[in-house]
């Protein structure tokens, strides 16, 4: 079975839609802003259990924006986590100057 560019470029767009979903999960991005940590702190930081935790942590690594070190509850960055992160500083400057923008022309 060949692989075209077509079907490249859907996967590229779905698993980058998929990324965007679970990276900015409220509780995922307070994670992502963690890291490097380990299991134990995100747990104390997002207040759940290890069950609910690892959820989180496995659909993070899923899409490549959390490595772990398997048994030791290390989570460290990967090249998508700072990239990730770093285009939605960039996001919260524009949605900032925006709204700002539209606030003082109400007043």
């Amino acid at each position: 079975m060949k692989i075209n560019d077509e079907d490249i470029d859907l996967l590229v767009h779905t698993v980058t839609l998929k990324m965007f979903h679970i990276g900015a999960d409220e509780i995922n991005y307070k994670i992502l802003k963690m890291v490097p940590t380990d299991v134990n702190s995100v747990m104390t930081n997002v207040q759940l259990t290890k069950v609910p935790v690892n959820a989180r942590l496995n659909s993070l690594e899923e899409v490549g924006l959390i490595k772990r070190k398997k048994g030791t509850g290390t989570i460290m960055a990967t090249d998508f986590t700072m990239d990730f992160l770093g285009l939605l500083d960039q996001i919260k400057i524009k949605v900032n100057k925006s709204l700002r923008s539209q606030l003082s022309a109400m007043c």
